[in-house]
């Protein structure tokens, strides 16, 4: 079926980005990158302090940060991929404020993967879990490591 478009803020947001004119330049990378990641933050909001942390340590480890960069925009989707085919664990973790895919993605996916779990999470964006779900998501995920008991 149809499913919901990401939030028009999302694709607004890329015309706003600041210029990077030499991505050798750590600190102008850092800058591109936390504003790059705003807009996905959910109703919890951005936390800056943090997203820059974690680009920061995202730029000191990377070699080639604008060919790491643009191969997120240049990878086509593959309409042959099957999730029904997905033979192992999944746990399915998205929020109903998901800026890019809006909870029905999530919810399409669970009932397309045999045996997924989908735990929804609520406030988080499209994001690496933040620290107010972390006592959601963090014994969730240690349940779905773990396995059947």
């Amino acid at each position: 079926g149809d499913l919901p478009p990401p939030d028009p803020a999302i694709g607004e947001a890329v015309n706003v980005l600041p210029e990077v004119s030499d991505w050798g330049d750590a600190a102008a990378v850092i800058e591109y990158r936390v504003a790059a990641e705003r807009p996905y933050s959910g109703s919890l909001g951005f936390d800056e302090q943090r997203v820059r942390a974690i680009v920061t340590a995202e730029v000191g480890r990377g070699r080639d940060m604008e060919a790491s960069l643009t191969n997120h925009f240049v990878v086509a989707a593959d309409a042959a991929a099957d999730p029904s085919l997905i033979a192992s664990p999944t746990l399915i973790i998205h929020s109903a404020t998901d800026p890019l895919f809006p909870l029905p993605h999530g919810e399409a996916l669970a009932r397309m993967i045999p045996g997924a779990t989908l735990l929804r999470t609520d406030g988080m964006g499209h994001e690496v879990p933040p620290p107010p779900v972390w006592d959601t998501v963090v014994p969730a995920l240690v349940d779905h490591v773990r396995g059947p008991h």
